[in-house]
């Protein structure tokens, strides 16, 4: 079952959703609970609106009333996945690239992410390997705040939440033997310079 964040209308002051409202916010959840059905038994480009409007049991009407393209399914879920992942706290922090903030958040992602396993490989093996490592440069864009855009500093971001990505895609294709602190301890290892040895001199 897909796990949707569920926002706090009544504390944020904003008036309870529609009878229609909270009926697309069904569509859309049995939708793409059948692309991830389909998955399991065929590639992405090869699953059509029929499929999904039968897997769902919905009308064509109400899917195309929801969604353009196919594309948008995984939007959609990829959006709710970095909406679970940030939360409603403000998550900026002082010093990203301190070893201790750094393992924090790999292991809060990791966390996050490992629930969603089969779903996350699903995707990564259908080409949306992006859509994944956008959902990590976004959270580390939060945690990081406003980044110099005329210095090369920048790209470090980049590179943690690189790092990252391919740490969790093969942690997941092996199993995910480690625990997601085990994960984070040794990607932060990895980057504060446990992988490059020094030059002789």
């Amino acid at each position: 079952m897909i796990q949707y964040v569920q926002l706090t209308y009544a504390r944020r002051g904003v008036k309870q959703l529609s009878r229609g409202a909270r009926e697309n916010a069904r569509v859309r959840r049995d939708i793409t609970e059948a692309l991830f059905s389909l998955l399991k038994k065929k590639e992405f480009s090869a699953i059509t609106v029929t499929d999904l409007i039968t897997e769902a049991k919905v009308a064509r009407a109400s899917y195309y009333r929801n969604f353009e393209v196919k594309e948008a399914i995984v939007e959609g879920y990829m959006n709710s996945v970095y909406m679970e992942i940030r939360g409603e706290s403000e998550i900026h922090i002082e010093d990203f690239f301190s070893y201790n903030a750094i393992v924090e958040r790999v292991e809060h992602a990791l966390t996050c992410l490992l629930q969603k396993k089969s779903y996350i490989l699903a995707l990564y093996k259908n080409g949306f390997g992006s859509m994944i490592l956008n959902v990590l440069n976004s959270y580390a864009e939060d945690a990081e705040g406003d980044m110099p855009n005329n210095s090369i500093e920048r790209y470090k971001l980049y590179f943690v939440t690189g790092a990252t990505f391919n740490i969790l895609i093969k942690w997941l294709e092996s199993g995910a033997v480690e625990s997601p602190l085990e994960m984070a301890k040794a990607c932060a290892s990895f980057l504060r310079g446990d992988i490059v040895t020094k030059d002789m001199l």
